[in-house]
């Protein structure tokens, strides 16, 4: 009796071992996309969040050399227009409008172009399954690097814009979703700190801002 319970045990374990779906098996653990020494290409655009006077959109370009699958040194450049942003309201003594442009001229935030350099860092390289029919292969990265800011501002309510130069840094965490071995779609968030200047004063000024575009790789296997 106690064999054949052990037995009729043993039979139904292997047959709900053979009934297991293909999407339950643990997923192939191997890296299928490489990007060590390949040399990335990415057009790319920016638009600042939350910001208190002026909203900046940029277009440019990062180059990336990819040193191994985790480590990479890049260059970027930007060149973009800043508008009013919404939420900011200009009160008089009796009411309060939107702010026209020149309002403004005398507060930080109205970049003109940017320069960057930075040492990125990838730690994590994954899988994600879609609908158990496609699956997403991506990488999450880190950068951090010097920044050159040209800034457009008025250095008194009664003086004309003018730009200047100021040195930063920037900050960045985002993804790269591999569509095909030298195909990527990047997205990300940085945080740029700058030396700004308000009417004689000088201040630490700050820009979160949202960065995407497409990439393509280069040389390499």
């Amino acid at each position: 009796m106690k064999r054949l319970l052990a037995a009729f045990v043993l039979l139904a374990a292997m047959q709900a071992r053979a009934e297991v779906a293909p999407n339950a098996l643990p997923p192939v653990s191997a890296q299928l996309f490489h990007i060590g020494g390949r040399f990335e290409l990415q057009p790319m655009f920016s638009v600042s969040l939350g910001d208190p006077f002026w909203r900046t959109i940029g277009m440019g370009l990062r180059a990336e050399q990819h040193l191994d699958e985790r480590w990479s040194l890049s260059a970027h450049m930007l060149g973009g227009i800043s508008l009013v942003s919404a939420p900011v309201e200009v009160c008089g003594s009796s009411a309060c409008s939107a702010p026209a442009g020149e309002k403004l001229r005398g507060a930080p935030g109205k970049l003109q172009m940017l320069f960057g350099a930075a040492v990125g860092w990838a730690p994590i390289y994954g899988k994600l399954s879609l609908f158990g029919s496609e699956t997403v292969h991506f990488d999450t990265y880190l950068s951090a690097g010097p920044e050159l800011v040209r800034e457009i501002i008025a250095p008194d309510a009664a003086s004309a814009e003018a730009g200047r130069w100021a040195m930063g840094g920037r900050v960045s965490i985002g993804e790269r979703l591999f569509v095909t071995d030298r195909f990527m779609v990047r997205a990300g968030v940085s945080e740029l700190i700058y030396a700004g200047r308000v009417r004689g004063q000088g201040e630490i000024e700050r820009k979160l801002s949202f960065e995407g575009g497409v990439a393509w790789l280069f040389g390499g296997r």
